[in-house]
């Protein structure tokens, strides 16, 4: 499962596919850190919107229409999770 794309990654976790979202969160967890970091400029709440994006994309996979990347859907979730 190493070789597939963040899109399909995305329609195994729509299907409720655990090791697909670890792969997900594997390959983009330290990027979208980063990125809410930058936003939050705090440690503590950036881990928990870390969590809480990626709890997202567990509940919400379905609702991505592949019109972008899988990569830019996920960073604007954490992106909107941050500014709120």
């Amino acid at each position: 499962m190493d070789q597939l794309s963040d899109e399909i990654l995305l329609q195994k976790i729509a299907q409720q596919d655990s090791a697909a979202l670890e792969m997900l969160y594997d390959r983009h967890a330290q990027t979208v850190a980063n990125l809410i970091g930058r936003i939050v400029r705090d440690t503590a709440i950036t881990d928990e919107l870390l969590q809480e994006t990626f709890w997202q994309v567990w509940q919400q996979a379905d609702r991505y229409r592949g019109e972008g990347s899988a990569a830019a859907w996920l960073y604007r979730i954490a992106r909107n999770k941050s500014l709120d």
